[in-house]
């Protein structure tokens, strides 16, 4: 079954279970289609699988190392970021991309609450 899933998520699909019905995704064009057949004729081992696993989708397989990049003054952005800060400049103390809010703590675990926040720092340097 492993090595099933590794061949589709090699090729770029994306399986979920969905009210026990799997669903397929793929962001290219044309998918193999002797690989379509055998996720078909797979279909219900898969979704016993990925259940029996505790897992609604195949993407949570799935674990991407993300490089680490020297550390520098600055960073490059993207083209997204550039556009915000541009139309940031045209009004200097507009808050449009302020969302003021805040949210009380108290009941929760701090501890597990700060060492999310330094997993999060540790895998985006750039914080």
């Amino acid at each position: 079954m492993i090595d099933l899933l590794d061949r589709i998520s090699k090729a770029g699909i994306l399986l979920n279970v969905v009210e026990d019905k799997l669903k397929i995704f793929s962001e290219l064009e044309f998918i193999d289609e002797d690989l379509l057949i055998e996720i078909k004729d797979n279909k219900e081992a898969i979704i016993d699988y990925l259940i029996s696993n505790k897992q609604t989708s195949h993407s949570s397989l799935i674990k991407l190392e993300i490089p680490t990049v020297d550390m520098q003054d600055s960073y490059p952005i993207s083209d997204a970021q550039r556009r915000l800060w541009v139309l940031s400049q045209f009004e200097q103390e507009s808050i449009a991309y302020n969302m003021p809010s805040y949210l009380d703590l108290k009941g929760y675990d701090i501890d597990i609450f700060r060492r999310s926040i330094s997993s999060v720092l540790l895998r985006h340097e750039v914080l």
